[in-house]
């Protein structure tokens, strides 16, 4: 079982055991489903009806079909072995699905038209300690914040097939312990949640470049109290 500490996004409630899903999103949550435990990370895309969720304990990821009442039900196989992970992301299309761990590196798979899962090759790509990783709505990058003292964001470029690829300036810097990331419906501008020293917490604030790019604005932090 899990512990429920974040939600970004709505995506369900749980009850008796049970999630029940409600939109596309992630979540941290408490709950026991098929027997899957050590659960940290809930992803859903629910245009095609499809569940993961990234199980840090076993180096896993489970993978659910959704019915038409909302109950999942595990895929054969019911998990994927990958590496331990802390946050989970899929992309707007639905294809692919990605994994950061704070061991230092990012897990990339296909997502199939029965939604099972299939690593890419090569299965994984570094970055620092991922605390968290985000599909800009585009589907053509991700951003993965790296949570150290000196806290960067790294960045990606999705490729035909949804491998990653470093961009040509790899990462940029941010604040304190970054550990949530979230770009703008309209791709424009990235947001980072820093821990902060002290508990003095802060939001670094990017516009986004044709490229993908991470340019940070004028004013780079502003602050968010307490982490």
């Amino acid at each position: 079982n899990s512990s429920a500490t974040s939600i970004a996004g709505v995506v369900g409630v749980a009850t008796s055991g049970l999630v029940n899903c409600l939109s596309t999103g992630s979540a941290n949550i408490t709950a026991t489903v098929n027997s899957v435990t050590a659960s940290s990370i809930l992803q859903v895309y629910s245009a095609a009806h499809y569940a993961y969720s990234a199980n840090s304990g076993t180096s896993s990821v489970a993978q659910y079909t959704i019915g038409s009442g909302g109950g999942l039900s595990a895929m054969s196989p019911a998990t994927v072995a990958t590496i331990a992970a802390d946050s989970i992301a899929v992309d707007p299309s639905g294809k692919y699905l990605y994994l950061g761990s704070t061991g230092g590196n990012v897990a990339q798979f296909t997502i199939g038209s029965n939604g099972a899962l299939a690593a890419m090759s090569p299965a994984t790509v570094a970055a620092g300690k991922v605390s968290s990783i985000a599909v800009a709505p585009s589907g053509r990058y991700l951003y993965a914040t790296d949570d150290n003292t000196n806290g960067n964001v790294y960045q990606f470029t999705i490729g035909s097939g949804g491998v990653l690829t470093p961009m040509a300036t790899p990462s940029v810097a941010a604040g304190y312990q970054p550990v949530s990331i979230a770009v703008d419906p309209a791709n424009r501008f990235a947001y980072v949640l820093n821990t902060g020293s002290s508990g003095a917490g802060s939001i670094s604030e990017y516009r986004v470049g044709g490229n993908g790019a991470l340019t940070s604005l004028g004013t780079a932090t502003v602050s968010s109290g307490s982490q």
